[in-house]
């Protein structure tokens, strides 16, 4: 079988985007590849990672705030050199926080590598400073790679634009687990769903804000908040009043399944701020696989899904009011838009299909 390297900075069992590579490599196994994953060893990660029938190589990476990638990249230099020599590796791939401390061990070993980047560091702080150096460094030192592996076509372009890559860009999406999302029988009632980050950046005050326009035209509704982020303290004295919004602290990756299945519409006015232009739309095709029509700010990673008639896309600053409206209106043909939902996600948004041209891709560099 042809043999994958996978070195990431994610703990697995812990950090929500490491459900992204197991998914991906549960795909690729099922296709008949080998996956070894370095990555940073806890007492959970060696367990979750071989749940899913890949191989593991634990690394140390420092949980002190701006140090994990300094431990993590010394580790790497220290470890990749013998693990690379005794596994027989066809191919790697690179998350841009292991660049720094694996491109060297990879150029000695021969073994063709793609950087894996599922987007830029989000926040302004001196450590998100620090990371965003750090990004930009691995993007550097990509001109001895094969090439990228992005999640959608705005982040290729920025590639493009900003770094020397080397082409060809592999777009993978994110996919979606269709046997774990599935359609429910919504609420009884109308409840609308928004699950991610609670953070100010994000605007999420604006969904206090559409909800109680609703309520003073007199429409019966409940709101589901769910995350964690700086936004908490004033979304739950929001709540407090207010009797029809609830908030919850962020639920396991388990859970989230039954929480869409009993809502029935999905909302997610994010701003137009760079860092979301890039994004990958997953909660959208999340919500699509659970047969929920969905009401979302009109951004890049948004307009990616195309058009699609039970997607409802709203200029970013638009007024409480406006998207009120959009909510009504996709509450009124909740049924029929939920079951073209379902159907598109089955079409188009699986992991199988996310990782098609990632397969190919691979494959090529393997020589298989």
């Amino acid at each position: 079988a042809v043999h994958l390297l996978w070195v990431t900075a994610r703990r697995f069992g812990e950090d929500l985007p490491q459900r992204t590579q197991l998914e991906v490599a549960r795909a690729l196994m099922a296709r008949g590849w080998r996956v070894t994953f370095v990555a940073p060893s806890s007492d959970i990660a060696a367990s979750v990672v071989e749940k899913v029938g890949a191989g593991f190589v634990g690394v140390n990476r420092s949980r002190t705030g701006g140090f994990g990638w300094i431990t993590f990249g010394r580790s790497l230099k220290r470890t990749l050199p013998a693990t690379l020599a005794a596994g027989d590796f066809d191919v790697a791939l690179v998350g841009w926080q292991g660049v720094a401390g694996s491109h060297k061990a990879l150029r000695a070993s021969a073994t063709p590598w793609l950087l894996v980047d599922r987007g830029p560091p989000v926040f302004s702080s001196i450590l998100g400073r620090l990371q965003r150096w750090e990004y930009k460094r691995a993007w550097g030192l990509t001109a001895s790679s094969s090439g990228c592996v992005v999640k959608s076509e705005a982040l290729a372009d920025w590639a493009r634009a900003k770094t020397n890559c080397p082409e060809p860009m592999t777009l993978m999406p994110a996919g979606v687990d269709l046997k774990r999302f599935q359609v429910g029988e919504g609420s009884g009632s109308s409840t609308i769903i928004y699950h991610g980050r609670l953070d100010s950046e994000r605007n999420v005050s604006l969904l206090v804000d559409i909800g109680d326009e609703l309520v003073a035209r007199g429409n019966e509704l409940k709101m589901h908040l769910i995350g964690a982020g700086n936004a908490w303290d004033s979304l739950a004295k929001s709540a407090r009043d207010r009797d029809w919004l609830m908030l919850s602290a962020a639920v396991s990756p388990e859970e989230i399944p039954a929480v869409l299945a009993a809502s029935d519409v999905g909302l997610f006015p994010l701003p137009d701020s760079p860092q979301w232009r890039v994004a990958s739309a997953l909660k959208i095709r999340e919500w699509a696989a659970c047969g929920l029509p969905v009401v979302a700010s009109d951004i890049e990673s948004h307009r990616s899904l195309g058009e699609r008639e039970w997607l409802r896309l709203l200029p970013a600053g638009s007024p409480p009011d406006a998207w009120g409206e959009a909510v009504l209106e996709v509450l009124s043909k909740r049924a029929e838009l939920g079951g073209k939902a379902r159907r598109d996600a089955e079409a188009e948004f699986s992991w199988e299909m996310a990782t098609e041209a990632l397969h190919e891709r691979l494959l090529e560099l393997a020589g298989a």
